[in-house]
């Protein structure tokens, strides 16, 4: 049951003008502009609390709690003075996008990690995705980052953005808990250039097997886009190229998996004595 001290308006129309921003906040050119992005579910709400992320409203239903349990972040809520909203089953299931919603969902502010902003610590490990489309292939990047323990992850000229709800939901949370940079390739070249760090980028035309690579110094791990892989500025800059060998028909492997392979290659290299 919800505590008895916590008090808070219901909304019960789509027409709401509340409802509205949160239908909105679905499309990319809407956050732009606004600067807000969305947040959906109980763990990955907590996570971005735990972030700092600027919550600017919350929404429950009570219904969909698991146990009926007041979850603790409502508290939170309230202590610092966010907005929540109740809202009934059938409007909480029309703008959430989750099959099976927990009953908390939020709208936050954006937040713009710059380059810059990276804490890279001793002999960084970074990896870097350029132009990825698949929301599920961004979010699942960002979990197998935080897994892997990276640096940072950095998003070259995305054309899903990070906010994206499926990102955020696809992520997790790591969102929240991994540094993450949008910026575009010219730049982020420059920069690694500038700190020393090597980059090795990933090509089927490699010579040399990702195994093949020494990943215990400063390094920047590079994949590309799902269809067409790194583009010739990557290539054209990278300080080794890398590959996956195939043993099969298959030509390649999912950008989230492969990215993943390599990151654990460059994680047994560093724990190796």
């Amino acid at each position: 049951m919800i505590g008895m001290d916590l008090k808070f308006d219901t909304i019960t129309s789509t027409h709401n003008k509340q409802i509205k921003e949160l239908i909105h906040l679905k499309d990319r050119r809407y956050r732009k502009r606004t600067g807000l992005f969305l947040i959906e579910g109980n763990r990955e709400v907590s996570l971005a609390i735990e972030a700092n992320i600027h919550l600017k409203a919350l929404y429950c239903c009570p219904r969909f709690f698991k146990k009926g349990e007041t979850p603790p972040l409502l508290h939170h809520a309230f202590k610092n003075k966010v907005p929540v909203f109740s809202l009934p089953p059938p409007l909480f299931e029309k703008i959430s996008y989750r099959e099976k919603p927990d009953g908390i969902l939020c709208i936050a502010y954006q937040f713009n990690k710059k380059l810059d902003d990276i804490n890279l610590g001793d002999k960084p490990l970074i990896l870097v995705v350029e132009s990825l489309e698949k929301p599920g292939n961004l979010g699942a990047i960002m979990r197998s980052s935080e897994a892997a323990g990276v640096s940072a992850l950095i998003v070259c000229d995305p054309v899903t953005d990070i906010f994206n709800p499926n990102v955020v939901r696809a992520s997790q949370g790591t969102l929240f808990t991994t540094q993450i940079v949008a910026s575009s390739s010219e730049e982020t070249i420059k920069w690694l250039q500038t700190q020393k760090i090597s980059i090795l980028a990933t090509s089927s035309q490699a010579a040399l097997e990702y195994y093949e690579a020494d990943y215990r110094g400063s390094t920047a791990i590079v994949a590309g886009c799902e269809h067409s892989g790194l583009s010739p500025t990557w290539i054209g800059t990278a300080d080794h190229l890398v590959k996956i060998p195939m043993m099969g028909k298959a030509h390649s492997l999912n950008v989230a998996t492969a990215a993943t392979v390599i990151l654990y290659e460059a994680i047994r290299q560093r724990k190796t004595k």
